[in-house]
């Protein structure tokens, strides 16, 4: 368990070597960012999806943030042990790349990362299947690049105490 979470450490580490500017001219969000009063899905603990053996994982807060963890786990077990550490949210605070927004529209749920290092974001659509399951189709690209579908499930899973997210490259 220690390597695992050395090794994790690690990643994140380097990670923040590749962190973006958010708050650049060319790296705006093109989402507002907009409190979620709604209860159309859950965001008392993370979402999750597995490909390649891996857990990609999502942590919502009500305030219209959204992290994305940027490391792939491979189970639970590792997911949690970092998040009740708080090392893990020490490190993620400051990568840029993982801090997010979203917002709720009719029934549809729209996800806004930082991609590129910063220089522009991408933009992934999704509907909202009912309050623990998230199907997202597609991911746009702000760079007028072109789009990417998708065919991702994201279940959630309760957890507590989540991070505070007070992380000001949203604002």
């Amino acid at each position: 368990m220690k390597y695992k979470f050395f090794a994790v450490l690690a990643c994140i580490a380097l990670s923040l070597c590749c962190s973006c500017n958010t708050d650049s001219d060319k790296g705006g969000f093109t989402l507002p960012k907009k409190i979620n009063t709604s209860n159309k899905f859950r965001i008392d603990g993370y979402y999750y999806f597995k490909k390649n053996y891996a857990l990609y994982t999502y942590v919502f807060y009500g305030d219209g943030q959204v992290i994305d963890c940027c490391i792939y786990w491979d189970n639970f077990n590792d997911i949690e042990y970092l998040f009740e550490s708080g090392k893990f949210y020490d490190y993620i605070k400051a990568l840029k790349r993982a801090w997010g927004r979203y917002i709720l529209k009719d029934g549809n749920i729209l996800m806004e990362f930082p991609y590129d290092f910063g220089s522009f974001t991408k933009l992934s659509t999704g509907v909202i299947k009912n309050n623990t399951t998230l199907f997202f189709s597609k991911i746009q690209y702000t760079d007028q690049s072109g789009f990417e579908s998708l065919n991702e499930t994201l279940h959630f899973k309760a957890f507590s105490p989540k991070p505070d997210s007070t992380y000001i490259g949203t604002n």
